[in-house]
């Protein structure tokens, strides 16, 4: 019953002799390598010349130990049976394991990469702080908001606050903490006409610092932007995550 369906729906596919048939999977896995599986072989060969262990290794050994098998016994069938070893092939769990894989790294990355992209835009946000103390024409200074600077303000930054926006020192000097930058984590000295980024930490004395760049044109603003864009074009995933 379900040979004669079958023969009705695929009639063409019972003309083709059985050698072609054991031959097409051969030819179809044969691509793996260079397609799907490629970067799990690459980072499987890169582990074993450093000496790491990682998930490559295993997808690349299961697969690579399938398709080999599979393809000697499709190209010696007789050597096989008259060994007593069953003609099975495994073509089927080489695709199987290379899919499901895959299919669990981009889903992965997909996830990781939206919201790792949110918390890192909401933390380049969060740098800046919304106030600042500017100085005003009479030389007191005064609350105002980050949006109303200007180009050319004077500002306050006082010990332990946070620089505006991008500027310029024009009086006093200090150490400014731009670790979350540069990654450096000693404090650096700022003297007059140093430049000071938006976000970093004033850790001494006060500065007086001349506004450069208005808010929507600051690093942090530049860096969001980058975020943005690249969360809007979603992740791209690349083998199996290691970290």
């Amino acid at each position: 019953m379900n040979g004669d369906w079958g023969r009705a729906a695929l009639p063409w596919l019972f003309r083709v002799s059985p050698e072609v048939l054991s031959v097409a999977p051969l030819l179809l896995t044969a691509a793996l390598p260079g397609t799907a599986g490629r970067q799990f072989f690459l980072k499987a060969w890169a582990g074993l010349r450093n000496r790491n262990a990682d998930m490559s290794k295993l997808v690349a050994l299961g697969t690579g130990v399938a398709f080999a098998y599979s393809a000697a016994v499709t190209l010696a069938p007789s050597w096989f049976a008259a060994h007593g070893v069953p003609l099975d092939v495994y073509f089927d769990a080489a695709l199987l394991i290379v899919g499901f894989v895959d299919s669990c790294c981009w889903a992965r990355c997909w996830r990781g990469g939206r919201s790792g992209t949110v918390s890192a835009l909401r933390g380049l946000l969060a740098l800046t702080p919304p106030m600042a103390e500017r100085i005003a024409s009479d030389g007191t200074p005064e609350q105002v908001k980050l949006h109303a600077l200007a180009p050319g303000d004077a500002v306050l930054v006082r010990p332990g606050g946070r620089v505006p926006l991008d500027g310029v020192v024009v009086e006093d000097s200090s150490a400014v903490d731009e670790s979350m930058l540069t990654g450096e984590p000693m404090p650096v000295e700022k003297r007059p006409d140093a430049r000071v980024t938006g976000g970093t930490v004033n850790t001494s004395g006060t500065l007086r610092i001349r506004v450069l760049k208005r808010a929507s044109e600051g690093a942090w603003r530049g860096l969001s932007c980058c975020c943005a864009k690249r969360r809007a074009r979603g992740p791209r995933c690349s083998g199996w995550p290691t970290g």
